[in-house]
């Protein structure tokens, strides 16, 4: 097996970010709509872009996050560029995303 096919294999079976909030070993899947703050001041901290955090889920959620790093990290594989991905709610919110980049 190759160097590039073991990272490979590597990156699709093991869970590389591990959830410190609860402490899990598997990233749980968030199904929640919103996510509580621990007081009012982080709350605007988060949705200022001052602190990083989770508010609403159509502005971020730990599980699409896992997702997009890890499909960024399996597209970086064998090359030297630095990759991102972005996982959109819907296939029209997607469409839209593209054609704002290009256009």
């Amino acid at each position: 097996m190759s160097k590039i096919n073991k990272k490979y294999a590597t990156i699709c079976t093991r869970e590389l970010f591990k959830d410190k909030q609860h402490g899990a070993h598997q990233l749980p899947l968030y199904q929640s709509t919103s996510f509580c703050p621990e007081n009012m001041e982080e709350g605007m901290e988060v949705f200022q872009g001052k602190k990083k955090g989770f508010i609403y889920t159509r502005y971020g959620n730990p599980t699409i996050e896992a997702v997009e790093k890890k499909l960024a990290m399996l597209e970086s594989l064998g090359g030297d560029t630095d990759c991102h991905a972005v996982l959109t709610s819907s296939g029209m919110s997607a469409i839209s995303t593209l054609m704002q980049a290009l256009l």
